[in-house]
């Protein structure tokens, strides 16, 4: 069964015989699709090796084979938007928020797809959303700001990146917060 070549598959992985590894735990997976060790350790695998064409087929399958499951969802919707496939990162954040309608993350990652899609109210309104559920989060201030800059909201969008300035004191985005910053007073 799935067990007898999941568990060799994720030996093989770590010693190094990565393409035996791999085969051991997609025949496992192929018994069993639901077989969560094997499908963990192949996307974890993708994942780290910055295989991400390779790792979405992996997080859907997990996805799908849970429908229930809000992690996987998300995590599939976190694979699509590194592809750039706004619309199903789009779909698939949607069902997780579905299933767990309290999570910021999320939430800001629908957002950034929904700006990704040219749907910027939808995205404004999203935010709003996770702002509530965080309001000390920086990083919703940051996308906050993107975003009402792209509005031409440039006040609010000001406020938006200073408040991330307030909150962030030492991410490499902070640089880019403070040139819009520069940008939008002198404009």
């Amino acid at each position: 069964g799935a067990a007898d070549h999941g568990p060799p598959g994720q030996i093989l992985l770590a010693g190094g015989d990565v393409a035996t590894g791999i085969n051991h735990l997609r025949s496992a997976l192929e018994l069993d699709p639901g077989y969560a060790p094997a499908s963990a350790a192949l996307a974890l695998h993708y994942f780290q090796t910055a295989d991400y064409a390779s790792a979405e087929p992996v997080y859907r399958d997990a996805a799908d084979y849970a429908p229930a499951d809000a992690e996987a969802q998300a995590a599939h919707g976190m694979i699509l938007a590194i592809l750039k496939d706004w619309p199903s990162a789009l779909a698939r954040y949607e069902r997780a928020i579905a299933l767990m309608p309290d999570n910021a993350a999320w939430r800001l990652e629908r957002a950034i797809a929904l700006e990704r899609l040219g749907k910027n109210a939808g995205a404004l309104e999203e935010l709003a959303r996770a702002l509530a559920l965080a309001p000390e989060n920086a990083s919703i201030h940051m996308s906050l700001g993107d975003n009402l800059r792209v509005l031409d909201r440039k006040e609010d969008a000001i406020a938006a990146y200073r408040k991330y300035l307030e909150l962030d004191k030492q991410s490499p985005m902070r640089a880019i917060a403070e040139a819009w910053i520069r940008i939008l007073s002198a404009a």
